[in-house]
C-alpha cells in the first residue's frame, strides 16, 4: 500500500497528515486503519491534481468531499476524547 517509493518519506507524510488533523492522541491500535484512510485520501487528492481536464463542477464536488473528510477527522478526535473521559469515569 505504498504511497511513495521511499518508506521513510511515506512515514513522514503520514506523520504530517496526523499532525494536520490533530490525531496524535488516537490509540496506536487504530494507527493501521488511520494509515489506510490517509492513503485513500492521498490517492484521491493525487487523482484530482493530475486531472487537467477537471471541470468546475467536479472541483466543487471534490472540495466538498475534502471538507467532509476534515469534519470526519474532527469527529474522530472528539469521539476519542469522549471515550477517554468515559473510561476515566468508569475507573473511579
Amino acid at each position: 500500500m505504498g504511497l511513495f517509493s521511499n518508506p521513510e518519506k511515506e512515514e513522514q507524510k503520514y506523520k504530517e497528515l496526523i499532525e494536520k488533523y490533530n490525531l496524535d492522541t488516537i490509540p496506536q491500535s487504530d494507527y493501521a486503519l488511520l494509515k489506510e484512510i490517509l492513503y485513500h485520501m492521498a490517492q484521491t487528492s493525487n487523482w484530482a491534481k493530475s486531472s487537467l481536464s477537471i471541470n468546475s463542477e467536479t472541483r466543487a464536488q471534490f472540495s466538498a468531499q475534502q471538507a467532509i473528510v476534515s469534519q470526519n477527522f474532527m469527529i474522530i478526535k472528539q469521539l476519542d476524547r469522549l471515550n477517554k473521559n468515559i473510561e476515566k469515569l468508569l475507573n473511579k
